[in-house]
């Protein structure tokens, strides 16, 4: 019997967060293995790229009033298994149901993520808490990194599978319209939001003092902020479409990434991919990439990135290498293995 499968895609966006492209990657295995007619995604009202069966709602996954709620929505559909590619599903769990979770990383109780008061922040981790540690109660886990595990085992107590990442190839669509005119000729580069966590300000911070006549560019799907510096050095993009994404990586001369935490790390990935140099954080999952690849730096230590920003040229890829190593996150594989954990967890259940 084929299972009737339900994904939750409520964190699907049309500006492809790092989430978002996971998402439709995990999809896309689903429909190709299961069908399109045995797969239903869950969608917000306003997603729209949405070429899979779906139904909508309302209902957000870290809303605590919705997340009471999203149990009684699941309800009403016929499903045997549901999967959610990040850490909050339902309060409620349906019996004689499979669920499965995806958990990118546990940052938010890593390092400050809700905000800078201490007070503010101890509240946020506990509402985070009660919808993740409910949700992986009620779910066989996958972790991206084994970073990611090890937090899921030290901070949850619950053992997980490990199923890391895919490298994403950037679409190169020259139809799109194209911000890089207003690039320099030699620049490093960020991409990413601007939230605590990502370390922007200490970037900035580095750069403004650093001796380089290069440029800083910074591009994400963010909102503009208050401590955007008034430097003719750096120029903020905010979000751009994967075609300008992918000129903007191979051309920098460095994608800069200074994360305080991560999960995985996906724009290094990318990075590379375009054959870009990489100067990173130590700091949690990044330190699992390969350093014959990348320069990495501590995230609270201004002097060592400023070191790296003063490098005249920095070293060669050895582009045989790293093909090979970037072979490792093929998603072709990565899907393989997510089909053969499906499988696994199915016949430990019984089911199907």
């Amino acid at each position: 019997m084929t299972p009737k499968i339900i994904i939750d895609g409520r964190l699907l966006n049309d500006k492809h967060t790092g989430i978002s492209r996971y998402s439709y990657k995990m999809i896309e295995a689903l429909i190709a293995k299961f069908g399109h007619d045995n797969v239903t995604v869950i969608v917000a009202p306003d997603l729209k790229h949405k070429p899979f069966n779906y139904v909508q709602t309302k209902l957000r996954p870290f809303n605590l009033f919705h997340f009471f709620r999203f149990g009684s929505f699941l309800s009403k559909l016929d499903f045997d298994l549901l999967y959610t590619p990040f850490y909050a599903n339902a309060f409620f769990k349906q019996r004689k149901k499979t669920y499965i979770i995806t958990v990118h990383d546990l940052m938010y109780q890593k390092v400050p993520f809700f905000s800078t008061s201490r007070i503010i922040n101890y509240l946020g981790i506990l509402y985070y808490n009660f919808i993740v540690r409910h949700s992986l109660k009620n779910s066989t886990i996958i972790s991206v990194s084994k970073t990611t595990q090890n937090d899921v085992r030290d901070l949850v107590g619950r053992e997980s599978l490990l199923l890391r990442e895919g490298v994403n190839l950037l679409a190169n669509d020259p139809s799109q319209k194209n911000k890089i005119q207003a690039i320099p000729d030699e620049y490093f580069l960020y991409v990413g939001n601007l939230r605590m966590h990502k370390n922007v300000e200490f970037l900035i911070s580095a750069f403004l003092k650093s001796n380089t006549t290069k440029k800083l560019v910074i591009c994400g799907n963010y909102k503009p902020v208050s401590w955007q510096y008034n430097s003719d050095r750096i120029v903020f993009l905010g979000y751009v479409d994967d075609a300008t994404l992918r000129t903007l990586y191979a051309n920098c001369t460095a994608f800069v990434f200074p994360s305080l935490y991560e999960g995985f790390g996906l724009p290094i990935l990318e990075a590379l991919s375009l054959g870009a140099n990489v100067y990173s954080s130590n700091a949690g999952a990044l330190s699992e990439f390969s350093n014959e690849f990348i320069s990495f730096f501590d995230p609270k230590n201004e002097d060592e990135l400023i070191r790296l920003l003063e490098i005249e040229q920095p070293r060669p890829l050895n582009k045989e290498k790293l093909l090979v190593y970037l072979n490792g996150f093929s998603w072709e594989d990565i899907q393989e293995e997510f089909m053969q954990i499906i499988a696994k967890i199915v016949n430990e259940n019984n089911k199907f």
